[in-house]
């Protein structure tokens, strides 16, 4: 329980929690091995079960395109909580398809468990300010995809971008320009 606790100390966003509170997040937290190389999650299929922070091992995080090749594929190592945004913001969906790698050892806090910290205004603001790097680098990653694939004007694609996922989630809003299933709509 101590090397949980010790643990969560290190991981963001829980690192700017007091440690009584570490202490019964660590009792919720639930282990999980993966002793062979599979897909965990699909993106905009799988419904987190909760929030994965890694122990030890990789996650291998990546969109397909339409022709199912892996784009802005990502690696993410101990240390690293997957799956903040896609419980609080996307609906439970998983923003991207993971593969965990042989061997990755993860804690999965449940998503009631984590939804709960919604309330709080210093724990969400830091899982927003550390996701923000990783949002902005796929989306910048996805309108550069989207554009290198349409003859539309580039400033049309980042204003419908923008638009759909406004009203929907990001993966959708990929997906619905991918597929040019939008309207213009100035």
């Amino acid at each position: 329980m101590e090397s949980k606790v010790q643990f969560l100390k290190n991981v963001t966003p829980f690192n700017v929690l007091p440690e009584d509170v570490l202490a019964n997040v660590a009792t919720l937290l639930q282990e999980e091995k993966h002793s062979r190389e599979a897909v965990i999650y699909k993106q905009e299929v799988t419904t987190m079960k909760g929030v994965d922070i890694i122990v030890e091992g990789e996650y291998e995080s990546f969109f397909y395109d339409s022709a199912q090749n892996k784009r802005l594929v990502e690696h993410y190592h101990a240390g690293y909580c997957y799956g903040g945004i896609s419980v609080l913001l996307n609906r439970k969906k998983s923003l991207r398809t993971v593969i965990a790698k042989k061997g990755t050892v993860v804690y999965t806090l449940p998503r009631k468990d984590f939804s709960a910290f919604k309330r709080s205004p210093v724990f969400t603001s830091n899982i927003r300010f550390s996701s923000a790097y990783t949002l902005t680098k796929s989306t910048i990653g996805v309108i550069a995809l989207l554009i290198s694939n349409t003859s539309s004007d580039p400033r049309v694609v980042v204003l419908m971008f923008l638009k759909k996922v406004k009203g929907g989630s990001y993966c959708n809003a990929f997906l619905a320009i991918r597929k040019k299933n939008f309207s213009i709509g100035f």
